[in-house]
This record gives C-alpha cells, structure tokens and sequence, in this order.
C-alpha cells in the first residue's frame, strides 16, 4: 500500500472536528433539545459509521468534504416560507451526488487503484468489477 502524506491523513479528522464545532454551536442554539436531537441524529450516526470504517474502507479526500458539506447545508431549519429555499437546496444536492457519481466514479476508481486499494474481492471486500486485477 502507498504511504499516505500527514496531512491528508488528518484531514478526516479536522473535517470531524468541524463537524463536532458546527453541532455545538446548533446545540447552544437549539430552541427544543427534542427536536435539534432529531435533526442531527443522522449527521451523528453516519459520523459514526464513517469512523469506525475508517481503516477499513477509507473514502477519498473529496468524498468526506462532501459529507461534510451536506451534513451542515442539512442544518438549515425548515421555517414556513423557506421551503422552497429548502427544497431546491435538496434538488441542487441530489442533482450534485448524481453528477458526481456520473462524472467522478472513474477519478475515484483510479485514486483507489493508486492506494492499492482495489484487489480481490476477498482482500478489500471491493469488488473490482470487471477491470483486470492485477
């Protein structure tokens, strides 16, 4: 496996922090415990998730931006009149993870390939589709 450089090695982990920021001050924020816990359960659950798998199956740089991202755009409250607002924000997002997937699956794909971290399905649990292992 190639050696990764120090600072994309704590990148995961300042982006958490961030993240861990933003929910304190929501939570300063929070009119109703209840409810903010409620909005900011499935940022902390896929929190969560993405570090106990972290070593296992590291996501690239751009992909735990973007978790990130809309973790924290999934903090703008639903108020009566800014639904729309709120909904196009969803459609840009959806619109967003689709377009990337479309157009970037194959820069991620060659990123993992980089790290060696494509192989054999029973080495990474990354099934190599129908590329050459080699």
């Amino acid at each position: 496996m190639i050696a990764v450089s120090a600072p994309r090695r704590r990148e995961p982990g300042v982006l958490l922090a961030v993240g861990l920021v933003a929910l304190a001050v929501s939570a300063v924020e929070a009119k109703s415990t209840g409810t903010w816990l409620l909005e900011v359960l499935a940022a902390i659950v896929a929190a969560v998730i993405l570090v106990r798998t972290y070593r296992r199956f590291p996501l690239s740089p751009s992909a735990y931006r973007l978790i990130l991202v809309h973790a924290l755009v999934r903090r703008t409250p639903l108020r009566p009149g800014r639904r729309l607002a709120a909904l196009t924000v969803c459609v840009v997002l959806a619109i967003g993870a689709i377009t990337s997937l479309v157009l970037l699956s194959r820069v991620h794909d060659r990123q993992l390939d980089a790290h060696g971290l494509v192989g054999d399905a029973g080495q990474s649990g990354i099934s190599s589709g129908s590329r050459a292992s080699g």
